[in-house]
């Protein structure tokens, strides 16, 4: 067993760090770059990542793959995307769940076959609403 420098938990020198880096694991790792990629200098570099052809041209092939993949899905985000524009829905500023304010809300459906029938839920309530939420608490307990 090898302690991180981290956390100071012990772990398997094996499984639990990256090939490159010996003195963090691999958990520890997730969570620096979780928090850079949140901070302004990390929007920027991954804005101007994104502006790079073979990027633009990984993220298009990759969008194209999920669209083939998910048609029904597809179909209905893009009804409602022309919805919003055309005025035929509004999307509030409101979680309909939470009723909470927040800047980025998503129309969430329960049934992709009534593609314009959306509830309109906060990220939180929305990674909840299709079973993806993530207990932050989870996290930290893990690497304490």
């Amino acid at each position: 067993m090898r302690e991180c420098k981290t956390c100071r938990r012990p772990c398997d020198p094996d499984t639990d760090f990256y090939a490159s880096n010996k003195s963090h694991c691999k958990a520890c790792i997730c969570a620096r770059v979780r928090a850079y990629a949140k901070t302004s200098r990390g929007k920027e570099v991954e804005r101007r990542r994104n502006q790079k052809p073979a990027r633009k041209a990984e993220l298009q092939r990759r969008a194209r793959e999920w669209n083939a993949r998910y048609p029904d899905r597809y179909r209905a985000h893009y009804a409602v995307s022309n919805a919003v524009r055309d005025g035929r829905l509004v999307k509030p500023d409101r979680c309909e769940q939470c009723m909470e304010t927040h800047p980025k809300i998503h129309g969430h459906h329960d049934d992709y076959s009534k593609p314009l029938d959306v509830r309109w839920l906060c990220p939180s309530c929305h990674a909840t609403a299709d079973g993806k939420a993530v207990d932050q608490r989870e996290i930290w307990e893990q690497m304490s």
